[in-house]
């Protein structure tokens, strides 16, 4: 150095950065082609050194550190923050230069290019290759190779470590890349990550891991990302990985929530076309050219303050619908999947209007069936919610009679299903037990029969209670919930017109 400088460093500069530029074999005339970072990279290298080298620079005429002014302004920055105060604006960001197009190959040649410049000590190269992707060898498995302990290893390899960081600035992409990584991050959260997803676009996930944890380690400043540099490569290797495990979860969270979403998809499609195909459909339905207004109102509001109810409210995914009220956990299943269907459903409402009838006894009653939807077609459908063992009740056929008549008045559907879309016509069209007559023929022997033997009789023959709601609906008999009787209905009376097998029926595609 003294053959190019004719001028003594200790004249112009302190001890302590004339020892580092020494030892970094940089004459003080080409200080301006490095980087700032270059230098605070370095040990017993701080602000008041930089300031000394930029003050020494400006007396013999040479240019000072590459973005140092850039690097005041922004470290100046972060002094305000850190003090809670507002930052003042940057006007120009940190320069540094644009990253070249590099792959995965380019950086591990560059890579083993710092190892090859570390000399002939065959221990020191072996444990700094350890720090490259794809090192399996342990520290205790070397020592035992090489005949020393797993604390020596440990020694060459941090040695082989602090090497590597002092040679990076002969190769141009690794500076490229640290100067990508030192500038412009907040945190050093921020900074490791950034350098992952640059490894992710080059190489696949675990060598990209690899890469960016061995390149945080190497290439990081100590200062400016606040962190030893002893610890840069173990704390990258934390931050990456917690972020990838926690990628991993928000992807299998996702992979489940889009798995459980098509299968309830698949369901309310299930439900709906049951529900369309075992409807009972006039000779001349009619046909809707618009979807209906939804401030028709509810019928009958629902009381909530009943004791053991299943009655609620919830809200409903369709703009304009606000919230949906049920009288029980049947409704609830059959509305939140006629809701979420809207290609299938355009328009629905719940609770749509009072049916008024008399009974037998001229005693007046109103019905209030539970759903009116519009199919894609334009047809509209009255859908009457029961759980499977009380669709044959006498009460159920009373009032299904007086809904199907005034549906069919007004040129709509009728149906009655469970949430499972087990319509009245579903469970008619069942196959026939092998036992089914006999079973019949029991239950008629006497005319009307106590629940309590019917349920003896059902057990006594193994019929499931499936079969024996598809035989009695097929045999016209009725369960009659104010005489707990087993009964058949009226003369003249059939299930068939509320199954809808008399009628033309219609799909979904109709």
């Amino acid at each position: 150095m003294s053959e190019s400088e004719p001028y003594d460093l200790e004249e112009y500069l302190s001890a302590r950065v004339a020892t580092v530029l020494k030892r970094m074999g940089i004459p003080l005339a080409e200080v301006g082609k490095y980087p700032v970072q270059h230098f605070m990279a370095e040990a017993n290298f701080g602000r008041r050194s930089l300031a000394d080298l930029s003050r020494a620079c400006a007396l013999l005429g040479h240019d000072p550190p590459l973005g140092y002014e850039d690097w005041w302004v922004a470290k100046a920055a972060v002094e305000e923050v850190r003090r809670d105060k507002d930052p003042k604006p940057i006007t120009q960001p940190p320069v540094h230069a644009k990253l070249p197009p590099f792959t995965a190959e380019d950086l591990m040649l560059s890579l083993e290019g710092l190892i090859d410049r570390m000399g002939n000590d065959r221990l020191e190269v072996i444990a700094a290759n350890r720090l490259l992707p794809g090192a399996s060898m342990k520290l205790t498995e070397l020592g035992e190779i090489y005949g020393v302990s797993r604390e020596r290893i440990r020694q060459l390899e941090l040695r082989a470590f602090v090497r590597m960081r002092v040679e990076v600035r002969h190769s141009p992409l690794l500076v490229a890349l640290s100067n990508e990584l030192n500038a412009g991050h907040a945190t050093f959260n921020d900074a490791a990550l950034h350098m992952y997803d640059l490894m992710l676009g080059r190489a696949r996930e675990d060598t990209a891991f690899s890469l960016a944890t061995i390149l945080v380690g190497i290439l990081g400043n100590a200062k400016s990302l606040g962190i030893g540099y002893r610890q840069l490569m173990p704390k990258a290797r934390t931050v990456i990985g917690d972020f990838r495990r926690e990628r991993r979860r928000a992807e299998r969270r996702a992979f489940r929530a889009e798995r459980r979403s098509k299968a309830y998809a698949a369901r309310c499609l299930s439900l709906l076309e049951c529900i369309f195909s075992s409807a009972a459909w006039p000779a001349e339905p009619r046909i809707l050219s618009s979807i209906p207004p939804r401030s028709v109102g509810r019928a009958r509001e629902i009381n909530f303050d009943e004791d053991g109810s299943n009655k609620g409210v919830f809200r409903s995914m369709r703009q304009g619908y606000g919230d949906v009220h049920y009288d029980s956990g049947l409704e609830y299943t059959v509305l939140s999947a006629i809701d979420a269907s809207t290609r299938e459903v355009p328009w629905y409402m719940e609770q749509p209007l009072a049916i008024p009838f008399f009974t037998e006894k001229e005693r007046r009653r109103v019905h209030y069936p539970d759903i009116l939807l519009m199919s894609a077609s334009g047809r509209l459908l009255l859908v009457e919610g029961k759980p499977i063992y009380r669709m044959l009740h006498l009460d159920t056929f009373i009032k299904g009679k007086v809904a199907l008549e005034h549906a069919w008045s007004r040129g709509w559907g009728y149906v009655i299903t469970d949430e499972r879309g087990r319509t009245l016509k579903l469970l008619y069209e069942l196959p026939s037990f092998e036992r089914e007559d006999e079973f019949v023929s029991l239950v008629r022997k006497t005319g009307e029969m106590k629940n309590g033997k019917f349920q003896q009789i059902r057990m006594d023959m193994e019929i499931s209670y499936t079969d024996c709601c598809s035989a009695m609906l097929r045999h016209d008999l009725v369960h009659d919930t104010l005489r707990r009787m087993v009964t058949s209905l009226p003369p003249g009376q059939s299930w068939r017109s509320l199954c809808g097998v008399s009628v033309v029926d219609s799909g979904l595609a109709a």
